[in-house]
């Protein structure tokens, strides 16, 4: 029997660079999201779970705050890992810029969202596992080792987020989840490229090219019966990616319970 390595990623980059000295230093990540991460691990305990962030867009304090609290994690298995190791996005002038627009959640291809579109392809492309997972840290129910999981990996290398692809229904895509084996590591190499020259030259986040891709390049490559055998049903726990407020001030908080929490 083939042993099989994994890991999953998840991605939280702040908007803008930290400045020392010009602002108050909040916990970088909220309770809630927190208490999701911690359960991702959980429920993959058996999986590197790594948590992706910018050093350069959090005070040394937040990002000490991070590593203790993920050291608490039960299962050992949750460990933070900087973006600026990465060469590729290191070296990409893309990603040293900072979204200043107020107003950055509510537009769609707002830099922030181009970058992040673009980095959690570039995250999931790291390592030689012999399978690689991204989700949002909303999404409550990718189980690894579960069998709505490997059954589409080992027939297809392949798991997206999406559905609707049953009773006649068009199928969705959704570029919140996805994972591959080493059969579909060139489709998502080759996506990366994709999603980063079209938020840099075109200005567009990266959901439009992720589902012409695969409507145009992976289900033909299937036989006709297997496009969208791939698709899988996220659920979300209804939170998103806030950075927390003033009632998150790192120096009037202690490091959250949940991870240690047993949910």
């Amino acid at each position: 029997m083939v042993e099989i390595s994994s890991s999953y990623n998840l991605v939280w980059m702040s908007p803008r660079f930290y400045k020392s000295g010009q602002e108050e230093i909040r916990q970088p990540v909220q309770n809630a999201t927190m208490d999701n991460i911690s359960n991702i691990a959980k429920k993959n305990a058996d999986t590197e779970v790594k948590f992706w962030t910018d050093s350069l867009r959090m005070a040394p304090s937040q990002l000490n705050w991070l590593e203790e609290s993920f050291k608490q994690c039960p299962t050992h298995n949750l460990g933070l890992h900087d973006l600026r190791s990465i060469e590729a996005f290191n070296a990409e002038p893309f990603y040293s810029q900072e979204d200043t627009f107020a107003n950055w959640r509510c537009h769609k291809d707002s830099l922030i969202w181009r970058q992040v579109d673009s980095v959690r392809i570039l995250a999931i492309l790291q390592g030689n596992y012999t399978q690689t997972f991204y989700s949002d840290t909303d999404i409550t129910n990718l189980v690894i080792s579960s069998p709505e999981v490997q059954k589409p990996m080992k027939k297809y290398g392949l798991v997206i987020g999406g559905g609707g692809a049953e009773g006649g229904c068009s199928a969705w895509y959704e570029n919140q989840l996805f994972g591959f084996d080493s059969r579909q590591r060139p489709f998502f190499r080759a996506l990366y490229q994709k999603t980063l020259q079209r938020a840099i030259h075109e200005k567009r986040n990266g959901y439009g090219v992720f589902v012409d891709s695969i409507k145009k390049e992976l289900n033909p490559s299937l036989s006709p019966r297997g496009r969208n055998g791939f698709l899988f049903r996220a659920k979300f726990d209804k939170t998103e990616a806030s950075h927390p407020g003033k009632e998150y001030l790192l120096n009037e908080v202690l490091f959250p319970t949940v991870l240690t929490s047993g949910k």
